[in-house]
Formats: structure tokens, C-alpha cells, sequence
């Protein structure tokens, strides 16, 4: 299990949203070959998607009508908190870029226009990332699952030791013998 969530195998899926379809079809064009690639020109189709399926990356655009960039990351992080959330922007404003990034909790930021090699780094980290938190949450229920099964086990044989050293069978009454009663019920556990 722990092998196929690290596995390069795996094929991710991969949201893009852009209103400019030449900048989609570029993107895809770059990612194709190692990702599955969801293209969405607005964000509001982008929702959809993404309480439809498992993304593992989205890069949206900062500038769109209706929903800007950040708002959709914003959203995202509600729907998908894992899916690791990218940037992309043509304008040189830091301060927004900066919002973008507080407030969204982007990953990173891409700047148009883009290197593809780049941007096939930066994707690369995104899955990375992404891969390594869906480890993370495996690892972190097989250890609960793990605590609540020794915890189960732990109150089985305290219980039986309970029972096989019960002090039923032993005969005496005296105030010496309640004293070494008490002190084998204190030592017992």
C-alpha cells in the first residue's frame, strides 16, 4: 500500500484553470505525457471538478472573470486541502502575489510566461508534496489503527490477569493478610 502511494507510476491528475485557452492548451501540451490533465476555463467549473475527483495539483490563474485565482485556491483548499495549489500569474504586483499566497495557501507561483522546463520542476515538487502527504495520512491511520488494536489487546490481558490472579482462592481475613491484599492489587497492574 505504502509503496503505490510513493510509486512514480501512478498517474496524477492534474486541474488547470485559465479563461485563456492558448495558455491551457500550452500548459497541457508541457504536462501531458507525465500527468492527466483537467482542463477548466472558469472556476466555477473547476468546483465541479473537484468535488467530482482526486486532484493532486491545481494551477490557476490569478486574473479570471467572475473568480479570480485566489478565491478558486481559496475554495479548493475546503474541498481538496491535499491537492497542492499553484499560481499562475502575468502581472508583476508582489503584494498580490503575496495575498495569493497568504490567504489561498499557494505552493508556488508561475509566471507568465513560463519556461516548460519550469514548469514540469515545479509540478514535479507538487506531486512530491502531494505524494508525500497521502503517505503521511496512510501512515498516520495504520499507527491509530495499530494503537487501538494493542489497546484492545492490552485491556484483553489485563483483564485475564485480573481473573488468573484474582485472590478468591485465598483464604484469611486477619488485618495483616487485607494488607498484603491491598499491596498485591496496587503491584498486580
Amino acid at each position: 500500500k505504502k509503496e503505490n502511494l510513493m510509486s512514480k507510476n501512478i498517474r496524477r491528475k492534474i486541474l488547470i484553470v485559465d479563461d485563456e485557452p492558448s495558455v491551457l492548451n500550452s500548459l497541457k501540451r508541457t504536462l501531458r505525457k507525465e500527468y492527466d490533465v483537467i482542463l477548466s476555463q472558469d472556476g466555477f467549473s473547476a468546483m465541479l471538478v473537484l468535488k467530482e475527483q482526486e486532484i493532486a495539483a491545481i494551477i490557476a490563474d490569478q486574473r479570471m472573470p467572475k473568480m479570480n485565482g485566489v478565491t478558486l485556491l481559496e475554495k479548493a483548499m475546503e474541498i481538496q486541502p491535499d491537492a497542492t495549489r499553484i499560481l499562475i500569474t502575468g502581472y508583476s504586483d508582489i503584494q498580490t502575489v503575496i495575498d495569493a499566497i497568504n490567504e489561498g495557501n499557494v505552493y508556488y507561483y508561475i509566471h507568465k510566461p513560463w519556461e516548460p522546463e519550469d514548469v514540469h520542476l515545479i509540478i514535479r515538487q507538487a506531486i512530491d508534496r502531494y505524494n508525500l502527504i497521502q503517505t503521511n495520512r496512510s501512515l498516520v491511520a495504520e499507527i491509530e489503527e495499530t494503537n487501538r488494536r494493542l489497546s484492545d489487546e492490552n485491556l484483553l490481558l489485563t483483564k485475564d490477569a485480573e481473573k488468573r490472579y484474582s485472590f478468591d482462592q485465598i483464604i484469611g481475613e486477619s488485618p495483616i493478610m487485607n494488607d498484603v491484599f491491598i499491596l498485591m492489587r496496587k503491584v498486580i497492574p
